[in-house]
This record gives C-alpha cells, structure tokens and sequence, in this order.
C-alpha cells in the first residue's frame, strides 16, 4: 500500500501513468527470512495497471526469470533514454503522498460489501467509541531476523500502557481486538472494558477502517486501517519503537498520533 501511494503521488505530479511491476512479488524462489506475500490490491477501489512482465508472471511461474528480466528492462530503458522512472523502495513515510491524501484515501475504498459475519461486528463498531487494537505477530515470532529487526512489541508494557491511556481519552471504550494470533490475545491481553476479539478474514482491514480510534502495532497493516479510518476526533496510539533499534527516520508516525 505504501508503494502504491508512493507510485500514484509520482504519477499525479507528472501528469503520467502509474504501472506496477509484481515480478519480485510473484516469484517463490525460497529466500531465507523471507515472508512471501500475494498481490491483494484488488480489494481496493483501484485501475491497476502492470508492466508486461508481471502480466507473463502472474500466468506463468518462472524462478528467478521475470524479476531478472524487469530489472534488466529498467537498466536498458536508461541507457536507450526512455522517459520512464521506475520506483523501487518500501516509501514507508507518508510525505511521499500525503499531497495527494484525498486521492489515496479514495483509490483505498473496499470494492466488495462485508460478508453478513462481518457486517454483524459493523454495526457493533458504528454504534460504540470503539477502538481497534491490532496485534501483529507471525514472522515477528517465527522468524529470527525479521524478529531481531521489528520486535514484537507485545513482549513488553506497550499493550497495557496504550489500553490504560485510551481508556483515560476515550469515554466507554470498546475494544475490538484484530491479530494474526487471536489465541495470544485472548489469553495475555488485559481489557477492563467491553472487548470483542475478531476473527474476519479478508474483511479485517475493512473492519479496522470503520473504528474510531486505534491502537495499532508496529505493522503497516495498522498503519493504514488508522491512517485510513474517518472518524473526526480519533485518537490515534503508536508505538514509539516501529523497529528493535528505534524510531524510524522520516515521517511514519504523523505527529498528531500519540507514541508510546
């Protein structure tokens, strides 16, 4: 999502068009401490245009071939003086987009209606103060040198800190609670007020956004379901140390949101 904003802001400014390349995406060569992830912006309210390389990597499989061809074409776009820029980074700072907020926010709009499970907790979350508490833990856990770069911020007193002050912002907070590890949550969260742990699949996110406030971990998934949620006076939790070593540089942690 962060790279999408980024490629989209640059499109808008030079009046040209965006296309993605999802050959690095769609490649399983096995990677050590690697997590691989699948191509899910679908989901959003976005034209989505891809370079013809990542047409040919989605429909057919390949090791290696078509992230060593995509590279080779930007090289060889340089050298031959096309008018292209390829973008090739994480872009997690929102200074890459933020100009073009509106845009962003409304390329990210949900295409599909909630299943009627997930409707259900809508109309629990529309109704209530209710702040999304959002849990990361996967390859933070499994996953040695993903662990020793990120951190799990649930291993210290980040949760309990961030629950007790949105309960002195918040007048009868509800806690809705989304991870990849609910079990984990059930059994180590420490809630005094009403909470519900959700379990919706494809529909977390768009559950996420509909909140009103957030305490979110140190995960772009978080990031973008508060970033993106319209509430007027939401109160906004982030952990202060979004890596093991620190803070990260740039403009991640918008300043009006509370790190702790």
């Amino acid at each position: 999502m962060f790279e999408y904003a980024a490629g989209r802001a640059k499109a808008l400014e030079n009046n040209s068009h965006l296309l993605l390349d999802a050959t690095f995406l769609n490649d399983r060569t096995p990677h050590r401490h690697f997590t691989y992830r699948s191509y899910e912006l679908d989901a959003f309210n976005i034209e989505p245009h891809f370079t013809l390389l990542s047409r040919l990597s989605f429909a057919v499989r390949l090791p290696l071939v078509w992230p060593a061809l995509s590279l080779a074409a930007e090289k060889f776009g340089r050298l031959f003086g096309r008018q292209t820029v390829y973008l090739n980074d994480y872009f997690q700072d929102k200074k890459y987009f933020v100009q073009h907020a509106d845009v962003i926010r409304k390329d990210f709009t949900f295409k599909k209606p909630l299943s009627p499970e997930a409707e259900k907790i809508a109309t629990d979350i529309r109704s209530a103060e209710s702040v999304c508490l959002h849990v990361r833990r996967g390859d933070y856990i499994t996953d040695s040198k993903t662990a020793a770069h990120h951190g799990f911020v649930g291993s210290g007193d980040y949760y309990p800190r961030a629950i007790k002050l949105m309960g002195e912002r918040v007048k009868n907070p509800h806690f809705f609670v989304f991870s990849d590890d609910i079990k984990w949550c059930r059994e180590n969260l420490k809630i005094s007020h009403p909470t519900i742990f959700v379990s919706a699949g494809a529909d977390d996110m768009h559950l996420m956004t509909l909140c009103k406030h957030f305490i979110i971990a140190n995960s772009s998934f978080s990031w973008w379901a508060a970033w993106l949620g319209n509430h007027p006076s939401k109160v906004i939790i982030a952990p202060k140390e979004w890596i093991v070593k620190g803070e990260l540089e740039g403009e991640l942690i918008p300043a009006i949101w509370i790190k702790l």
